[in-house]
């Protein structure tokens, strides 16, 4: 059985912006500048309180990145890879972010500088997963435990693709890559297996699971085996790792990609997000929709 979702209520931003956004402590952080090729600002973060409707800013990033990922692990936010100076240099560090002290410290070296990959928190671990590193895509898994400071390699994800998700459900990583297969990762035998194919094909949308069901926020659409953009999707597809049952459930208020997704207490909130493409010029959303699992 799968559940649809209900649009139950729309709020904004501090500014209109695309991001990405974790969950931490039934809080929502949010990190300006996932997507956008512009260094022209800093890295923002800010802090939301669903319970209370409020948003507070926060420390900034020390310095500015872009095509990074953020994961919440163990009441501590991490930036993980990215771009630096002007999308010309890939950015192999980690900055971690302590809400108690509101602080950034680097955390560590990746193995190899990488952008627009996947990433999840599993086992007191980080898992990076695909993306693109020195000029080309790359199929390579790599965990790292900020603990005890040590990575290590795991079994290579079976697609070459960039701009992923990554998510956790039962300790099986479920991946959906830009031309929309879906591959799960048993973390503790190491093995992939190919699941299924979305109805459509996307890249940099939102990805979020509720009620151990996986739903998937907009996006675009781009050429077979090309990154030309054909057009932005608003449509909100669901996958249910149970039943391998795929499907479109409905649709966002606008079109966009590049929008942050969490789910906190079987609600998903989708923030932000751009709404025009390249060579145009960057135009972001500053809408907060919050939807419901309709059982």
């Amino acid at each position: 059985m799968y559940y649809g979702l209900n649009l139950i209520s729309l709020d904004k931003l501090p500014r209109a912006m695309e991001l990405q956004a974790v969950a931490l402590n039934n809080r929502i952080y949010t990190l300006n500048g996932a997507y956008s090729c512009g260094f022209d600002m800093p890295n923002e973060l800010y802090m939301y309180n669903p319970a209370a409707g409020y948003w507070c800013k926060k420390a900034n990033l020390p310095y500015v990145k872009n095509t990074f990922s953020l994961v919440s692990l163990n009441a501590k936010i991490y930036v993980v890879g990215g771009n630096i100076k002007n999308n010309d240099v890939q950015s192999g560090s980690i900055e971690e972010y302590n809400p108690r002290t509101n602080t950034w410290i680097v955390k560590s070296e990746m193995p190899s500088p990488i952008n627009s990959f996947g990433v999840t928190a599993i086992n007191n671990s980080i898992l990076i997963i695909g993306g693109y590193s020195k000029g080309c895509f790359t199929n390579e898994v790599y965990e790292y435990n900020p603990g005890n400071g040590k990575w290590s390699k795991k079994a290579d994800w079976p697609q070459m693709d960039m701009c992923l998700s990554a998510s956790v459900i039962d300790n099986k990583v479920y991946t959906i890559s830009g031309n929309g297969i879906i591959d799960e990762y048993d973390y503790f035998a190491d093995v992939w297996h190919t699941k299924s194919k979305l109805l459509e094909n996307r890249h940099d949308f939102g990805c979020a699971v509720c009620d151990n069901q996986i739903y998937i926020f907009g996006g675009w659409a781009s050429e077979k085996s090309s990154f030309k953009v054909e057009k932005i999707l608003d449509s909100i597809e669901l996958y249910d790792p149970n039943s391998n049952y795929q499907g479109i459930i409905g649709k966002l208020d606008e079109l966009k990609w590049g929008m942050g997704t969490v789910s906190i207490l079987n609600k998903i909130y989708v923030l932000g997000g751009c709404l025009t493409t390249f060579p145009q010029e960057m135009s972001f959303s500053d809408a907060l929709s919050v939807y419901e699992i309709n059982h």
